[in-house]
């Protein structure tokens, strides 16, 4: 029963997940310039910053709906027997605190984690998948690219909505909320459904040669988001990283900055190690003022709504 159940979250993950592509597809078609060809697409967004606000909406509106809304209509209206309203509480500000000090201090250990898994021989590991892999990464360097050159007060406010507040909201609330809750409710066991989760949340985004990292960060919110017993927190600490990460690029950019955020080889070894050992300590002091387990949280009475 267990296993059937296991399918079935998956199936629906990637439905919700696919919904949320057909969405932007359909905003993206009424948009008669983009190239029907998807070889081309890279191409000619490298030509083209102008679709930015465009490309930027469509993806935000099929994150609204396909990581939004459906994930709460189904735990409302069909899947009864599992509550994620205490998820959707304020945490408390020590549990916020904790959660902020985590992220800022994995910041250095992750980059260099990010820079040994690009040397990882991919192409040698998958040959077949490795031109694709290869794409995909190019893909998003380019729509993330369109995104940089911060000249209207337009493409700042579409910039952080589109790279740092929707994607924040929408893949906690399908990840942690939904995904991460519905594994905690079936097998009871919490560092499974954390890892299997962030697993899963970093291969959503097929950029592999970032695979590790973002799964690692993945798990960091897994752990902030169970122990603190909000959601809101791992929202909080994804919008922190997003925005951080996006002005760092804005800035390296416009030559602002020389530090390069997508190469940190300049960080001492010993600053990274020394940086996981803090990030340790401030998950060890939120395991233990963590709010009680959410799986005692998660059953809901009968015909109880949320």
């Amino acid at each position: 029963m267990r296993y059937l159940a296991l399918v079935g979250i998956f199936l629906r993950l990637f439905g919700f997940i696919y919904l949320a592509s057909i969405v932007s597809f359909l905003i993206l078609n009424q948009w008669s310039t983009f190239p029907s060809d998807s070889s081309k697409f890279i191409e000619y967004l490298t030509g083209h910053p102008e679709v930015a606000p465009v490309l930027g909406f469509a993806d935000m509106a099929g994150k609204i709906v396909g990581f939004i809304i459906l994930p709460i209509l189904y735990f409302q209206y069909i899947q009864r027997r599992i509550n994620i309203e205490p998820l959707f509480r304020f945490p408390e500000s020590v549990h916020l605190l904790l959660g902020i000090g985590i992220l800022f201090t994995s910041f250095i250990w992750v980059s260099a984690i990010a820079d040994w898994n690009k040397t990882l021989p991919f192409s040698e590991w998958f040959p077949t998948l490795s031109p694709e892999m290869d794409r995909l990464e190019k893909l998003s360097a380019s729509v993330i690219q369109l995104f940089l050159t911060w000249d209207s007060v337009e493409i700042v406010v579409i910039s952080i909505l589109f790279i740092a507040v929707i994607p924040a909201v929408g893949e906690e609330i399908i990840f942690r909320g939904a995904l991460q809750t519905e594994l905690l409710h079936w097998f009871k066991k919490p560092h499974v459904a954390i890892w299997v989760t962030a697993a899963t949340f970093s291969f959503i985004h097929f950029q592999f040669y970032g695979f590790i990292p973002r799964m690692l960060l993945g798990a960091l919110f897994g752990y902030v988001a169970y122990w603190s017993g909000s959601i809101w927190t791992s929202i909080v600490l994804h919008f922190l990283n997003n925005f951080i990460t996006l002005v760092w690029l804005v800035l390296f950019h416009q030559k602002q900055t020389s530090l390069d955020p997508e190469n940190t080889g300049y960080i001492p070894w010993y600053v990274s190690l020394c940086c996981a050992g803090i990030t340790a300590y401030f998950l060890y002091r939120l395991y233990e003022r963590q709010v009680q387990p959410t799986l005692d949280q998660t059953t809901r009475p009968p015909h109880e709504s949320i």
